[in-house]
């Protein structure tokens, strides 16, 4: 019998055969609709330019419940990115360092309580006939 052992239990033995096993490490990127009113903490955030050079705030996070993931934020005006950059500006003293595109984003640790989670924002932007969201790190009810 076929020794059944190896560093993934959940995967079937035979994808192992001793060759070097190679992961993608990281989480995976959720829809911010997910998040509307739910509890979460922001545990690390990482500032990268995109293409078309937008400005881009990846936010790791743990649900309330235990459940991890990574969101994205572009907001040029308002929205999470905004209030991200301010958060940053405000308790470091200086403004947020984007990464070039096709660079190594560089991931900061913070802790951002959202304890009412994101609200959401729909409008139909100037010029277009489709709703456009913008979402919102939820304020914590206290000035």
């Amino acid at each position: 019998m076929a020794d059944t052992k190896h560093a993934y239990p959940d995967l079937p033995a035979n994808w192992f055969d001793g060759t070097e096993t190679m992961e993608v490490t990281g989480l995976d990127l959720v829809d911010k609709a997910t998040l509307v009113e739910v509890p979460f903490l922001i545990t690390a955030v990482a500032f990268s330019i995109g293409s078309k050079d937008v400005a881009y705030v990846y936010a790791d996070f743990v649900r309330i419940d235990g459940t991890d993931g990574c969101f994205m934020d572009s907001s040029s005006v308002s929205g999470v990115r905004v209030q991200i950059d301010e958060l940053w500006t405000v308790n470091k003293g200086t403004e947020p360092v984007y990464t070039p595109k096709g660079e190594e984003k560089v991931w900061h640790s913070v802790k951002i309580p959202a304890r009412k989670g994101l609200r959401v924002s729909e409008y139909v932007p100037e010029g277009r006939k489709e709703k456009a969201r913008s979402y919102y790190i939820a304020a914590n009810g206290v000035r």
